[in-house]
């Protein structure tokens, strides 16, 4: 059962997709589809959710947003499962609004969210989470709140630590500060560069001077996950990362080429055009690639803007163009190297991607 609600879902939308309907009925059935597969995921053995409650139940350490977020939860009697799907709800909710806003088609960017995305963070509490907060920062820095947006992104800093690397949206979506973005840019090719040869290790460095200023800020969590982020170096799992980046960027800026000259893709460039300016942070974090593919989820993030931006181009283009088919053929071997390669490549099968269809306390 698990296996055909998650087809129905795809296929379902790409046929909407491909005949530009969109119909509320659908998506929010697509919505209740997804919080099934995701909310009725269990692995069977120990897994992420075990440490979720342990840190819900205080037996383990937590970032101070999440902390907060059990224990309001506790305070009002919320079991730790209830609040679990209270917070992927929200997550998919979230996701609809963004959809919704920036997308002219629903249909394309729920397809394509559906067949990777909610495989891989259906028990990543604290990472789904995080995304809440990012989503709205996204949208808020499209429509130029950038007052709102660094707030939220400190939100889902609170959160998920790594998600401060998304203080760079400040600068890479400022048009004024182009130059800037392009000179931090080449300076991470540059310390890239330098950590595979083995001679930078500056992330190390910086990590071991400013331990004591993390642990006392932000506790000897936020410290032991920073540290075990970088002692060590992936040998050729940072290529991988690399493709994945340069795959978004490079079907970002073809799909914002085959934008209609007329005054509805005019205004949609706007946003195509914004999303190609998010995905440039996908390229100041190279250096970090290098010490823990675990990061890659900075790029992954990001990836429900991309799949708007690709579904404007999609539904703009006529329908039987070649463009519109080449649009679509890119796109899902774009989804299945991201599904391979993090899925089957990255991760055990029998890690997240077998126990996800054989194991839905609610489909199975």
């Amino acid at each position: 059962m698990t296996i055909v609600v998650f087809l129905a879902i795809i296929v379902v939308n790409l046929f909407l997709a491909y005949s530009k309907n969109n119909s509320r009925v659908i998506l929010w059935l697509s919505v209740f589809g997804m919080a099934l597969l995701m909310c009725g995921y269990r692995r069977p053995f120990y897994g992420d959710l075990d440490n979720y409650q342990y840190m819900y139940d205080g037996i383990m350490e937590a970032t101070i947003g999440l902390k907060f977020i059990f224990s309001l939860a506790k305070g009002i009697g919320i079991s730790f499962w209830y609040t679990h799907y209270i917070l992927l709800i929200i997550m998919l909710l979230a996701v609809v609004f963004l959809i919704r806003k920036c997308s002219l088609n629903w249909h394309f960017p729920i397809a394509c969210f559906s067949a990777y995305y909610i495989i891989i963070s259906s028990d990543q509490i604290k990472n789904h989470t995080a995304f809440i907060f990012l989503i709205f920062a996204l949208y808020a820095l499209y429509t130029e709140h950038k007052k709102i947006a660094l707030l939220l992104i400190i939100g889902a800093m609170s959160i998920h630590y790594s998600f401060i690397v998304y203080l760079l949206l400040l600068l890479s979506c400022d048009d004024k500060k182009k130059y800037t973005t392009k000179i931090i840019i080449c300076i991470c090719f540059l310390l890239t560069f330098l950590e595979i040869i083995g001679i930078g290790d500056i992330l190390l460095y910086a990590v071991s001077k400013m331990g004591g200023v993390i642990e006392r800020y932000l506790g000897i969590y936020a410290l032991t996950k920073l540290q075990s982020y970088t002692q060590n170096r992936t040998r050729f799992g940072y290529l991988l990362l690399f493709g994945f980046q340069i795959i978004n960027y490079y079907l970002l800026n073809l799909t914002y080429k085959w934008l209609p000259e007329n005054n509805r893709g005019g205004r949609i460039k706007k946003f195509n055009s914004f999303v190609i300016n998010v995905n440039l942070v996908g390229f100041m974090v190279f250096p970090l690639f290098v010490y823990n593919q675990q990061w890659y989820r900075l790029i992954r993030e990001l990836l429900l803007v991309n799949y708007c931006a690709y579904g404007n181009c999609y539904y703009l283009l006529p329908r039987n163009s070649n463009k519109r088919a080449c649009v679509l053929l890119c796109v899902i071997i774009s989804i299945l190297i991201w599904f391979i390669g993090d899925l089957i490549v990255k991760t055990e099968m029998s890690g997240v991607l077998i126990p996800f269809f054989i194991n839905n306390q609610f489909l199975n």
